[in-house]
């Protein structure tokens, strides 16, 4: 594949130590049709809305079960008609919103999913990223599900689905089984064909028709970046932190190296950006990212390689659909070791 270069400069930034503005735990970051930059905050229950120069133009939604209203938004999903849908962690539901922030209606999607992690359109189809979990005697069953959506919130089939056993005696979390193709890690064209990096230990992504028919793999040649003792230990930090308030003994899985796929975006050509284990991991000073671009038919077309200030290793980059970079600055963004929602245990 050919490599270009891009130094990448900043134009502006929000939530600095002399910005009013503050951000509590950034899941994700979109931009609208008029390049505006909707930026969803889980901890705040809310989306900022940033106009092209960096100017706050107001604050969408807040905590509540009102109409609305959200609790633990995972992102925000641009519609066709501008209506913004915001994925709820909890509740299997999907609050649609106006781009003045009013309220529009709510997609009740409990039946298939106890929680919505995703939800992305692309070629009049939505993508969505949900869980529900079945309970055993001593712990249960969690499916983590890919499906393809209507615009209206109804389901039309599932692109990929995968189970996890979850025991509670000792309640044992499993870095590797709660793998899953979700948020970053799947991504959805303009021409609604569905990518998901389904394999954490193999360069490996799967290619879907919006009918959820299979379309072809889009892999190649790749060796795991090994963790240091002291990478393994932040992860299970982190694992640690997330059952914190369970009163019962544990056990933690952590896995010697780091996912093989970091981060999936797919353009409005149709090609393919993947962020990698290695794609920012022992380059020279000053790279912050190297991505594998590939055409649409799959081919590794070409390396594309972003110089610039940032550290991958705290910091968290999206593709914005017009070409433009956002980097969120020392914090994980949301992204989680184990991002996996478990029913309440006794």
């Amino acid at each position: 594949p050919s490599r270009e270069v891009i130094v990448v400069r900043e134009t502006w930034r929000a939530g600095a130590d002399d910005d009013d503005l503050f951000f509590g735990d950034i899941q994700q970051v979109v931009t609208d049709a008029d390049g505006n930059l909707l930026v969803t905050d889980k901890q705040r229950c809310c989306v900022e809305v940033f106009a092209p120069d960096g100017a706050h133009l107001r604050t969408l939604s807040r905590e509540g079960e009102g109409p609305g209203e959200v609790r633990g938004p995972y992102g925000a999903c641009v519609l066709p008609d501008g209506g913004i849908a915001l994925p709820q962690r909890f509740a299997g539901k999907v609050v649609v919103i106006e781009p003045d922030g009013r309220p529009r209606e709510i997609w009740d999607l409990f039946e298939h999913y106890y929680t919505v992690n995703t939800v992305m359109e692309g070629g009049g189809g939505l993508l969505v990223a949900g869980q529900y979990n079945e309970p055993l005697s001593d712990g249960q069953i969690q499916h983590f599900v890919l499906a393809g959506h209507g615009l209206d919130g109804r389901r039309r089939c599932v692109y990929v689905e995968k189970t996890n056993t979850l025991s509670y005696h000792p309640l044992h979390l499993d870095e590797a089984g709660s793998y899953c193709a979700r948020q970053r890690r799947c991504a959805i064209g303009p021409d609604g064909r569905v990518y998901a990096a389904t394999s954490r230990d193999e360069y490996r992504i799967e290619v879907f028709r919006p009918d959820g028919s299979a379309d072809g793999v889009i892999t190649r040649a790749f060796e795991p970046w090994p963790r240091t003792a002291t990478q393994r230990d932040r992860i299970r930090a982190i694992l640690e932190d997330d059952v914190r308030n369970i009163d019962l003994p544990k056990e933690f899985t952590v896995e010697a190296n780091e996912p093989a796929i970091d981060y999936l975006h797919v353009d409005a050509a149709g090609r393919v950006w993947v962020q990698h284990g290695r794609s920012w991991r022992g380059r020279d000073p000053g790279v912050l990212v190297v991505f594998d671009v590939f055409d649409p038919s799959g081919r590794h077309e070409q390396e594309v390689e972003l110089r610039g200030p940032g550290d991958l290793a705290n910091d968290v980059l999206w593709i914005l659909d017009d070409g433009r970079y956002v980097l969120i600055l020392a914090g994980i963004g949301g992204q989680r070791a184990l991002g996996e929602d478990f029913d309440d245990v006794e």
